[in-house]
């Protein structure tokens, strides 16, 4: 089982046992491995970088895609004796499970089925606000940089408890916070527990590269499923040639199952129309309620794709707030301002409650 951008193993276990996916599949018999992308809290070791060397974040989705997954398949099957598995992947999860099997055939032998939930290849289709934000991309990458910020949304714990103080506080607040998500993600107050939220909070985001979120934003820019694009120079000294290569889907011979909410910005039915029309082997199956946004199936929103541009605005006020010495008094006036947009901003009637 594989997480979505920005998340972690945990998206799959953060809700009661009858509920969670994970608990679900074990005590139904299967034997249930849990991946963490690159770059997470739960997956930051290495045998000769540390996480504070800008090196260490010379990555994006493509190295998951083929290095990443095809090392957690052979450890599994090599440590259980099977010789196929099965694969659930959400979000960013199936992303690399396209981008590893399109170019990696021999993998293919080795799963049995994937299960793709709020499936992501082609993003030109997506009706997030968060599209706005992709020709932007390039600057905001080297502004990073320029930051020294390589890391993109990682887990802190003083950021931890600044979310949770921004979100928990006051009633309204909260469901400021919700409605955020729901801004992003497609709207779906039913399905959204807020007693999970101090809980999903404390998890998410758990990080990645910068470069992996900017490999989305070209995505969206170029309308193709490709590599990463390093420029001209850098693409032809790594790819021999000008353009990044196109990742082609039409390769993949393992039987999929596409599920979307009708509802999701971020994984929009027309993509997922298109893609079940890619092969014989892609079969799109409806999802479980006519409003089902971008979040694990069966799960409480703990994907951080769902938070992202409301936690990334609040992670660059303390980048640049931790620079520059902010009175608390400020800080304030800045986080209330945050929620005075976000209340603005959110089409949601319960919200002005």
């Amino acid at each position: 089982m594989q997480h979505g951008l920005l998340a972690s193993s945990c998206s799959w276990i953060l809700a009661s046992p009858e509920k969670a996916p994970a608990y679900i599949m074990a005590d139904a018999g299967y034997d249930v491995w849990l991946g963490n992308a690159r770059g997470n809290r739960y997956s930051r070791a290495h045998t000769r970088l540390s996480p504070d060397e800008e090196k260490f974040w010379d990555f994006s989705w493509d190295e998951m895609a083929s290095l990443d997954i095809p090392a957690v398949i052979d450890y599994i099957l090599l440590t259980t004796k099977h010789q196929q598995l099965y694969y659930i992947g959400h979000s960013m999860g199936t992303t690399i499970f396209f981008a590893c099997m399109a170019t990696q055939t021999k993998y293919q032998s080795k799963v049995k089925a994937m299960f793709a939930l709020a499936p992501v290849a082609n993003v030109s289709y997506i009706k997030s606000p968060i599209k706005y934000l992709a020709p932007f991309a390039s600057v905001i990458e080297k502004l990073m940089e320029l930051l020294g910020e390589y890391e993109f949304l990682p887990h802190n714990d003083n950021f931890t408890k600044w979310k949770e103080y921004v979100c928990t506080t006051y009633n309204f607040e909260e469901l400021m916070c919700r409605n955020a998500i729901f801004f992003l993600t497609g709207f779906d107050a039913p399905q959204f527990n807020l007693t999970w939220l101090p809980v999903i909070l404390s998890h998410n985001p758990a990080g990645t590269s910068v470069r992996t979120v900017a490999h989305y934003a070209q995505q969206y820019n170029d309308g193709k499923f490709e590599h990463y694009d390093f420029g001209k120079e850098e693409n032809m000294r790594r790819y021999h040639q000008t353009t990044p290569p196109l990742y082609y889907p039409t390769r993949i011979k393992v039987p999929v199952v596409l599920m979307s909410g009708k509802n999701d910005f971020l994984a929009d039915p027309k993509m997922i129309d298109m893609q079940s029309k890619i092969s014989h082997y892609f079969k799109k199956a409806s999802a479980m309620q006519d409003k089902q946004v971008h979040l694990p199936h069966s799960l409480p929103p703990s994907d951080s794709t769902s938070i992202l541009v409301f936690v990334c605005c609040l992670r660059l006020f303390i980048v640049i707030t931790d620079r520059m010495s902010l009175s608390n008094l400020l800080m304030d006036v800045l986080r209330q301002l945050v929620s005075l947009i976000c209340l603005l901003c959110t089409p949601y009637p319960s919200c002005g409650q």
